[in-house]
């Protein structure tokens, strides 16, 4: 009403212009609406009936299915048009006014298929969380997928994907929001997982190969993404190709990036630091949340490959599964990078002692500096390690809580002070505590188990003479929570953690991703 313009006035049923003017000009702009329309030789009425009849329905019409499909295969067909249509339908109304009926749901997932860009907005409006199951919105939305996933065309779901692994990249998605779509029950981009992961080896071998070839193995990548400063490799000595008697015709600057399956700007620090990085020198840290991806996924190889590239060291635990797969106990090289696990000081005295026993002639003094280096070792170690099982002998670690009941700990672990577990206790750490444990119950692996099964693996590994229903968690006593927190320091000083403190977050200082792993294996047995 009353209006001078409009930015899609088709979309309206009726107008009231406020001059002659405005008549004109919306007359103009709604008549060359028609023409893109036609010219784009789409069936639209056919499309709306299809997305209404999808939208509005909880049985899917196989026919309906297919006239989205149809529209997909017209190439002619841009994600403005298909915005379009779903916004004629609420969608945008739906998102801004955060509408969550059965029908905007289904709207909604049935959008984020089809224009791949939508995707972060899909995740973000339903809400997706870590370590939380199905909301009734998130049932509607999987169960809508599963029904239709079958007769959508994979390579559709495969380009959400492509496109998400750039804002996972940015930090505009999280892990845990595309590992919900890649593996829960019920997702349509279950369907796409293996190709987005046989896509993700190609990319990677595809570097591998260009670095590994005489002509590029010392010459950096002439790629130059104008968005970011890299990190140029010039300064490594060209090859002399003097010796070359054919001509070779021009190569088209960045061909070989031409076949990458993602986009060239996610891979564009990895390939100008490529030299850094596998001399072990430099590292990515921005691909971390790759590793973690992929650790989920459990794509071992991949999760080692990108710890290696933002970190230079993988966690030993992973480590051993890349080994166990490869069949190798060292010198695991995973697409051009050797895997390095993460050492502690034994294992430095170790190589040492290996060093010793391996070396056939070894001179005078050389044995005299390895005996010192060895000797002090020993002694520090000793000290260290040695000094603390004598004195946890001396002083059993028993924790006496407010109501005179004592919590032995069955393997040896140093005796929290009374402050640390006061601390623990407190409510910001005991629901840090809380919600990581329901993250680890919650994990869409788990789905087939009841969640007091999982708790009980969790406090089996904690302490198993701890007798706490899962149920309860939430409103335990002071001297309940106190065997917990004790459990949890216990497990802390076994699994080797600096400074535990008692309490569990979900990061590794707090061994968080050890206790996950531990339960994993216990759930196996």
């Amino acid at each position: 009403f009353n209006v001078e313009a409009l930015e899609k006035p088709e979309r309206f049923q009726v107008i009231q212009p406020a001059s002659q003017r405005a008549y004109d000009g919306l007359k103009r702009a709604i008549a060359n609406a028609s023409q893109v329309v036609s010219a784009i030789n789409v069936d639209e009425a056919a499309l709306k009936s299809a997305i209404r009849s999808l939208m509005n329905s909880s049985t899917v019409k196989p026919e309906a299915v297919q006239e989205i499909v149809k529209g997909l295969e017209n190439k002619e067909i841009e994600s403005d048009y298909w915005e379009s249509l779903f916004n004629a339908q609420g969608a945008d109304k739906a998102i801004k006014q955060k509408i969550y009926s059965s029908q905007m749901v289904r709207l909604i997932t049935l959008k984020a298929m089809v224009i791949p860009e939508s995707l972060p907005q899909f995740l973000a409006w339903l809400n997706i969380q870590a370590g939380k199951k199905p909301d009734a919105n998130q049932t509607v939305s999987l169960d809508f997928q599963k029904v239709i996933r079958a007769s959508f065309p994979k390579e559709q779901l495969t380009k959400g994907i492509r496109y998400l692994l750039l804002n996972l990249l940015n930090k505009k998605i999280s892990v845990d929001s595309l590992c919900w779509l890649l593996m829960i029950d019920g997702s349509a981009w279950v369907y796409a997982q293996k190709e987005f992961i046989a896509d993700i080896r190609d990319d990677l071998q595809l570097i591998y190969n260009h670095f590994s070839s005489p002509r590029t193995s010392y010459k950096s990548s002439s790629y130059t993404d104008p968005n970011s400063v890299l990190t140029s490799s010039s300064s490594f000595p060209p090859q002399n190709d003097s010796q070359s008697h054919h001509v070779q015709p021009p190569i088209k600057k960045d061909s070989w990036q031409d076949n990458f399956k993602y986009q060239k700007q996610i891979w564009a620090n990895l390939i100008n630091s490529w030299q850094g990085i596998q001399q072990g020198y430099y590292k990515i840290e921005e691909y971390q949340p790759f590793a973690e991806l992929f650790e989920n996924l459990r794509q071992y190889d991949l999760a080692a490959y990108f710890y290696q590239v933002s970190d230079r060291v993988v966690k030993k635990e992973l480590f051993y599964e890349v080994a166990s797969l490869k069949n190798r106990r060292s010198n695991i090289v995973v697409f051009g990078l050797e895997i390095e696990p993460k050492k502690t000081l034994i294992d430095y005295a170790l190589d040492v002692c290996y060093f010793i026993i391996e070396e056939d002639v070894v001179k005078i003094y050389q044995v005299g500096i390895i005996s010192l280096i060895v000797f002090t070792s020993g002694l520090f170690l000793g000290k260290t390690f040695l000094g603390n099982t004598v004195k946890n002998a001396e002083t059993p670690a028993n924790i006496v809580t407010e109501t005179g009941q004592t919590n032995s700990f069955d393997q040896p672990g140093e005796q929290p002070e009374k402050e640390i577990i006061e601390n623990a206790i407190q409510k910001s750490n005991w629901d840090k505590t809380s919600t990581a444990i329901k993250k680890i119950i919650n994990d869409p692996k788990y789905q087939d188990k009841k969640d007091q099964f999982i708790f009980e693996k969790i406090i089996q590994i904690l302490d198993k003479d701890i007798n706490i229903q899962y149920s309860n968690l939430n409103k335990l006593q002071k001297d309940q929570k106190k065997k917990i927190a004790n459990a949890i320091y216990s497990f802390q000083s076994r699994k080797n953690i600096s400074n535990p403190k008692g309490y569990l977050d979900e990061t590794s200082q707090t061994g968080f991703d050890k206790l996950k792993t531990e339960v994993q294996k216990q759930k196996q047995q």
